[in-house]
Parts: structure tokens; sequence; C-alpha cells
């Protein structure tokens, strides 16, 4: 016959241990406790219930033995104002199934009743099938149940999982990063490669951009039509297949096909993952999307680093690119295996009215004036430096990656200040300092020391401004795949025309005239960006109206 003795300290502490590991793994297993911290908050339990261990108040501690006196589990239970709670049942795995369980209960039964307690209750969790087979065969009965569900969106994506996918974004844009600043740092030793003259290589400017600007419209559709993670881990293999080939090309056309395809693939890229990152967080997606560039402008300052690095080492640049290639391949087996986000419903407002022309238009223009300017000053400013005796080849790396750093740096800080203030007061701010800072340098275009200052301002100023277009773009119209596609469009056409009219400028002009080209455009881009604010109101305004009537 089973019996209840009152439990010994050794096999106390020896149950203790073994049962805070149990509950811990428990609601780990049922998922309400996270893996992390879930020993310490099982301990920190144990200890509030048995402070004073197998003296503690309330408490009843009992081994459970067999016929013969061996200890075969154990028994706790609380007793309290008549009442009693089974707090854990044990009986050890080699004695289940020959009637101990239910001879510890009856004779926990009688131990109740002659303590005159009224009733006993238990918690069982919801996948332990045996032990509430054996509880009802023994008379307790459900008197609540705890259910739970996983929130998942209407595609299978969990909501907790959004936090995985936006990481794997923010990784892909880190070889985006890479992949685009390595461009001006390498363009010497690429000239050198094809036997080009500077103003032949700009040309890598103008078929890249000619390349994103067709994979940005591509891809914008696509994201539209085909799951996104599937099309952008092809889009990644793609580039990784692709940049081992760059240092490889002697030829300047050669060169040049590359890059075209190159631009394609990185222009599909980027407009995945901004398109999907909407996707995935909507209206709260202003943080995040300036942390999504924040690691584009990471990649951009890991990247001239890398290439003084190779250079000083191997004296050369193929490594640069090899090691990119090396990065894209577990990125894209990461992407492959994670859902897809939905794409977002559309608003009421927003449902049948025709396709926003004129804001979408306004936008494209803001993306082309201010791209054409980052990538004009992030791609030339090596060159600019160098070619002005401002440094060597190292210190002119140096400078493009102190330019990207403090990109970096701002955008972080961005992630900060999109949660303080409206995107149209965040640009507002972001150009003043760019016309301040570049306007700078121009007055003081001989000294070394303001071109440094000049470009770390320049970098931090310019850092929220793409993202933030977005996120304005965001608030004023259902941004779908296309018309993400449409903007990076725009960026493509900026990235296109301006490097080049700068390398033109450098021949013909000298390379003085870059900061001048750029103080103009940034001008003509905050008028732009008025003129959207402008036109979106309006638009925004008749689409609600016909909501309204309809």
């Amino acid at each position: 016959m089973t019996k209840l003795d009152p439990i010994q300290q050794e096999d106390f502490e020896r149950f203790l241990e073994r049962e805070i590991r149990g509950y811990a793994e428990d609601h780990v297993r049922n998922g309400n406790w996270p893996p992390e911290g879930a020993m310490e908050r099982s301990r920190k339990e144990f200890e509030s219930l048995l402070p004073d261990g197998i003296h503690s108040k309330h408490q009843y501690l009992r081994s459970i033995l067999d016929e013969d006196s061996n200890k075969i589990g154990f028994l706790w239970v609380q007793v309290k104002d008549q009442n009693a709670f089974i707090y854990d049942f044990v009986i050890d795995e080699a004695f289940r199934g020959k009637g101990y369980g239910k001879q510890a209960l009856i004779a926990m039964d009688e131990k109740l009743k002659s303590m005159h307690v009224e009733s006993v209750g238990l918690h069982v969790f919801g996948d332990n099938i045996t032990a509430q087979e054996l509880y009802k065969k023994m008379g307790y009965q459900i008197t609540g149940i705890h259910m739970k569900k996983e929130l998942k969106q209407e595609n299978g994506i969990l909501m907790k999982q959004k936090y995985i996918v936006t990481a794997a974004y923010y990784l892909a844009f880190i070889l985006l990063g890479l992949t685009m600043a390595a461009e001006g740092p390498t363009l010497l030793k690429l000239a050198e490669h094809t036997a080009s003259s500077l103003d032949q290589i700009s040309l890598i400017f103008f078929f890249g951009s000619l390349g994103y600007l067709l994979g940005s419209y591509i891809g914008g559709r696509m994201y539209d039509r085909v799951p996104g993670h599937q099309f952008m881990t092809g889009v990644i293999i793609m580039l990784g297949v692709l940049i081992i080939f760059v240092p490889l090309a002697t030829s300047l056309w050669t060169l040049l096909v590359i890059v075209l395809i190159l631009g394609l693939v990185k222009g599909a890229l980027d407009v995945g993952c901004n398109t999907l990152l909407l996707w995935v967080h909507n209206e709260t997606v202003g943080p995040f999307m300036n942390g999504l560039h924040s690691f584009f402008g990471l990649g951009a300052f890991i990247a001239p680093l890398i290439v003084a690095r190779v250079i000083s080492a191997t004296g050369d640049i193929h490594w640069v690119f090899w090691t990119f290639a090396i990065m894209a391949f577990p990125i894209a087996a990461w992407i492959w295996s994670l859902p897809r986000p939905p794409s977002p419903t559309v608003p009421a407002h927003h449902e049948n009215a025709p396709f926003p022309v004129l804001p979408v238009l306004t936008m494209v223009l803001c993306f082309a004036l201010y791209v054409g300017s980052e990538v004009g000053y992030g791609a030339w400013i090596y060159t600019y430096a160098f070619t002005l005796k401002f440094g060597t080849e190292v210190t002119a790396a140096y400078l493009t990656s102190a330019f990207w750093g403090f990109f970096t740096l701002g955008r972080l800080f961005g992630i900060w200040v999109s949660t303080r203030a409206k995107p149209i007061t965040i640009l507002t701010m972001d150009f003043a300092g760019c016309l301040a800072s570049i306007g700078l340098i121009l007055l003081f275009r001989d000294s070394a020391t303001i071109l440094w200052i000049g470009t770390i301002l320049v970098g931090i100023a310019q850092a929220s401004i793409f993202p933030t277009f977005l996120t304005l773009a965001d608030e004023h119209m259902h941004v779908t795949g296309t018309i993400t596609g449409w903007f990076l469009v725009g960026s493509g056409l900026g990235g296109m025309v301006l490097p080049w009219l700068i390398g033109q400028a450098f021949v013909r002009i000298g390379a003085s005239a870059m900061m001048g080209i750029i103080f103009v455009n940034m001008i003509l881009n905050v008028s732009m960006l008025f003129t959207f604010a402008k036109v979106s109101v309006k638009q925004k305004s008749i689409a609600e109206r016909r909501a309204i009537a309809d």
C-alpha cells in the first residue's frame, strides 16, 4: 500500500532542483515564458512559496513510498483556510503505470479529510494528457481553462516573427551598402584594370544607375505579384555571383555590362526591402525604416575601410568584391526560409481612387534629386580629395569612410527623432543642415580641415532624408510595390545623372565644381519637397471626399 512520509532535507533539495528545472521547461514548452531567464523566474517562484524549505508555513511536503518503503515520488500540497492546492505530484518514471499515482492521491485525500479540508485543486498543463486522465478518474472537475493562440497575419506570418524578418532585411541592406559604397574608392583601380580614363570609367555610375532604374521598376511590379522572399533570394544570389567578376574585367565594355546587370539586381533588392518593410510594420514603420537605412549606412561606412585594408595588403581590389560575394549566399538562404509579409489593406479613401500621378511624380523627383546628391558625394569625395591633394589614396578612403560612418550615426539618431517629430519637420532640418555644410566647404575650399568637418556634417544631415521621404509618402498615399518601384526609379535616375555630370565636370571644369553642383541640386530638392507637400494634401482631400460621397 502506498504511504506518504514527511520529506527529508536531502530528498527535498534534490526534489527542488528537479522541479525548478521542470517547471521552467513546462512554461517554455507551452509558450508562456521565453527561454531567456526562465530558470531564474522559476527559482524565484519556488523561493517565494517555500521561503523556509521543508518547514515553510502551510506547505505539506511528502515522499511517496511503495509497499516496501522505497521512495517512488513526491507530493507537495498547500493547505490553507480549509482548501488545498496540489503544487506538485510526481511518480518516478520507473514506477508509472502500476497504480501508485492513484493510491497516492487516495492517501492524500484521507490525510486532507482528517485536517478538515473541504476541497483540493490543482493545475495541469494542456499537453499533459496522461495526468489529465488520472485526475478525471479521481473525481477532479475542470473549473476553468486557460486558452491561447498565436496571432498571425493573413498570410500566416507570426507577429513575433516580424522582428526576425526585419533583421534579415537589415542584413541585406548592409550588403547593399557595401556594394554601392565600394564603387567610389575602387574607381581608380577599375580604371587601371580596364585601361580607361577618368571620364570613361565614370560611365560605371551611368550604367549602374540605368540598371538600378530598370531593376527598381521591374522589382516593384514583381513584389506585388510573386512571393517576395523567394524573389529577393534569387536577386541576392545573382548579386553574389555577378560581383565576383567586377575586378576580373579587363575591358571597359565588359565591366559596364556587368555593372548594368548589377545595378538591375541592386534596384530590385532595394525596392524589395523597402516595400516589404512597409508591409511588415505599416503605420509604425518610421523607426524601422530609419533602422533599415542605418544598416545601409553601416555597410557604406565599412566598405571604404575594407578597400583601404585590401589595397594595403594586396595592392589591388579583387578581395574587396569577393568578400562581398561570400556574404551574399548565407543572407539569401536565411531570407528564403522566412515567411513573406502580406500586402497591406487598402484604406477606404484609396480603394477606388485613381493613381496619384502628381504626388508620385513629385516624390519621384524628390528621390532623384536627393539620391543624386548622396551618391554623387559618396562616390566622388574620394577622387575630389585625392585630386585636390587633400590627402593620399588611403586618407581619401578614410574621408569617404568618415562620410558614410557619420551618415550611419545620423540614421541611428534618426530612429529616435522619427518617433518625436513629423516627417516634414525632420526633412526641413535635414536640408538646412546639408546646405549649411556644403556652403561651409565652398567658403573655405582650400582647407582640408573644413573639408573633413563639412563632409561629416553632410553625412549626418543627409542621413535620414531617404527613409523620411518614404514615411512621408506613406502618410499621404497607399504605397504599393509598384509605387515604391517608381520612387526607386527616381533614385536610379538621380544616381545615374548627377554622378555622371560630376565626372564630366571633373574633366572639363575641375574637381572644385563638384560642391557647387551638389549645392544647386539640394536647393532644387527643397523646392520639389514643398511642391509634393502641396499636391499630396490636395490629392488626399479629393480622395477622402470621393470616399465619403460613395
